[in-house]
């Protein structure tokens, strides 16, 4: 989900509805830290959406945990750290697009989040701690930066641990790190890569098409995930891939109306 910039402009602290879903816009900005905490605990069971506002540098600990209908998180991008089990047992997440100049995400932030299925960490990110990702029994796509520290038992218990060739979280650490972060680095999957990166180009994914026909989309690697999967779950992306199929059949079917002529 994108927010125009002239949005965030407009958005001010509390709980209403906005494009269909009773959202919270959060900060935590002086006199407005209390009303918050008091807002959240009055629409707890009801809050589907949040979109923290520009002036937030930080999510505290615990502050939106066990929040069971919630199911999209837009972190603006001044957001640098999210606190410990800041978004646990958050059951019915779906989606979450994270700061682009987050540094830090706190030991079982998103812990037990049983229903997010993909999480892509910005480059900006120094380290996850232990269990930021722990029991989201949904989550098969994990896209993290080589640079990136990465804690203990950061995804156990999902779908993409029982993936791995690591069958105990008591396998060497750093073995698990490389494995997770070399996924995609095979050539053959250079195209899972750009369309799981923070700024997929439209003109790369298009040559790419050209040289390998529309089909290159749906090459799984080995963990049965496309490009096409990878760019439709990508928070960061603004490429539309059904355009770029468009453009791609027209051309060809110009080139077949041209050699038609000759």
């Amino acid at each position: 989900m994108r927010v125009a910039t002239e949005e965030w402009r407009s958005f001010i602290p509390g709980v209403r509805m906005y494009k269909n879903m009773k959202t919270l816009f959060y900060t935590n900005a002086g006199e407005h830290a209390l009303e918050m905490k008091m807002q959240i605990n009055a629409n707890q069971k009801t809050i589907q959406q949040i979109i923290v506002l520009p002036n937030v540098t930080f999510i505290p600990g615990y502050i939106f945990n066990g929040l069971m209908n919630l199911k999209t998180v837009i972190l603006h991008d001044h957001v640098k750290r999210i606190n410990e089990f800041a978004f646990e047992d958050c059951h019915s997440l779906v989606y979450v697009k994270l700061s682009r100049h987050l540094k830090h995400i706190g030991k079982g932030a998103f812990c037990g989040c049983i229903s997010l299925p993909s999480i892509f960490i910005p480059r900006s990110c120094q380290k996850i701690c232990q269990g930021a990702f722990d029991c989201c029994k949904r989550l098969i796509i994990f896209n993290v930066p080589r640079h990136t520290q990465l804690g203990k038992n950061v995804i156990q218990h999902t779908p993409l641990f029982q993936s791995s060739p690591f069958k105990s979280c008591d396998d060497d650490l750093q073995e698990f790190n490389l494995w997770i972060k070399n996924i995609n680095m095979q050539e053959k999957y250079a195209l899972h890569r750009l369309c799981a990166s923070w700024k997929p180009s439209v003109e790369e994914i298009y040559q790419a098409m050209k040289k390998d026909g529309i089909q290159i989309m749906n090459q799984p690697n080995e963990l049965g995930i496309t490009p096409s999967q990878y760019l439709a779950a990508n928070p960061f992306s603004e490429v539309d891939e059904q355009k770029i199929v468009s453009k791609f059949i027209l051309e060809m079917m110009g080139e077949i109306e041209i050699s038609n002529h000759d």
